[in-house]
């Protein structure tokens, strides 16, 4: 087993040098310790710094400002309470969220949108505790003020299960999300 998955990274690394984020899920069926795991691999240099964001309390009338591409400016509403972020992919809660760019058609990209897909992944880092809370969390938010970044799939794992979801660029509609990949169907599934 071990060699196989050696040979399976050799070869995923040696076929041709790529800039793009990659995600590998493990679900709990898939473990030797029933854990589930989330490794995330980003190519932005600009990620990997293992800072530390405090359990916070807001007023209801806090709101948080955000630049579209375009350089417009939105208020996003706070919430009353956020939770803490150990870097940038996991919370207190152990919910964890990576992404793949797939970047999708430029011509659907709306650059007038001020939410990119790592505010996304922050803001549901902040906001929930679990996989079905954070793609509540993202899907309310691209509904309410849009979303401003190229296409995306979005990893989320929390300990009781994973989901994947496809985004599509420039669309503010509800994702679709498959468990069907990453575990059997059980009540601990998050879709």
């Amino acid at each position: 087993m071990k060699n196989t998955l050696l040979l399976f990274v050799m070869v995923l690394f040696s076929i041709e040098q790529t800039f793009s984020c990659t995600n590998i899920m493990v679900t709990k069926g898939a473990s030797a310790d029933s854990a589930t795991y989330l490794v995330y691999l980003n190519d932005g240099e600009w990620l990997y710094h293992l800072n530390l964001t405090p359990v916070a309390d807001h007023k209801l009338t806090d709101s948080l400002e955000y630049s579209s591409l375009s350089g417009k400016k939105f208020k996003i509403r706070q919430v009353a309470h956020t939770y803490a972020i150990v870097g940038f992919q996991i919370n207190g809660h152990q919910l964890a969220i990576g992404e793949s760019t797939f970047t999708g058609r430029t011509e659907l990209w709306d650059k007038d949108k001020p939410l990119k897909y790592w505010d996304l992944m922050r803001l549901a880092l902040l906001r929930a505790k679990t996989a079905r809370q954070a793609i509540k969390v993202i899907t309310n938010l691209v509904e309410t003020y849009g979303y401003g970044s190229e296409g995306e799939s979005f990893s989320i794992a929390d300990p009781g299960g994973m989901a994947f979801g496809n985004g599509r660029n420039g669309r503010t509609r509800r994702s679709r999300l498959d468990c069907s990949p990453c575990t059997r169907r059980n009540d601990n599934c998050p879709c």
